[in-house]
């Protein structure tokens, strides 16, 4: 059932049509890993605070704005 939160996450918080292959792949990366960090600690028993995981989710656009240029930047090099 937990597939279900993933279509859900990926739809929100995944690479779009519009975004060119570079920023797709980068957001896809870092999209499915903190759906993996959450899998994860769903799996563990949730022992830390939704609070405490849930800060991935917080910094993920700032992440983007300041890694996504820097690699776009390096690969077009």
């Amino acid at each position: 059932m937990f597939y279900l939160f993933l279509n859900v996450f990926i739809e929100l918080y995944g690479a779009k049509t519009e975004h060119d292959n570079m920023a797709a792949y980068v957001t896809s990366f870092i999209t499915y890993g903190i759906y993996g960090w959450i899998e994860e600690w769903i799996v563990r028993g949730m022992q830390e605070s939704g609070v405490h995981v849930g800060t991935p989710l917080k910094i993920r656009n700032e992440l983007i704005k300041k890694v996504l240029p820097a690699i776009i930047n390096f690969v077009h090099k």
